[in-house]
């Protein structure tokens, strides 16, 4: 699970700025890289303001930050 690199794609996606979604989340640019990068874990505050800036609900950046190895393969016996 990666919330820094789904945040980091969906603000691309977006073509915002790292300075100005730093701004506007109340954060500096370099906490922004360190938790785009995964240096850090954001917030649970961060992550909210994210979500609501780019209006989309917090299970879709949750579900977006899952890597394939995150899931657990069930084998039978």
């Amino acid at each position: 699970m990666n919330i820094g690199r789904a945040m980091k794609e969906l603000r691309e996606l977006g073509q915002i700025s790292r300075a100005k979604m730093a701004k506007d989340l109340c954060i500096t640019e370099s906490a922004l890289w360190k938790i785009e990068n995964g240096r850090t874990q954001p917030k649970s505050s961060t992550i909210d303001r994210f979500c609501e800036y780019m209006i989309i609900p917090k299970a879709y950046l949750y579900h977006k930050s899952f890597d394939d190895e995150d899931f657990l393969e069930v084998v039978r016996i």
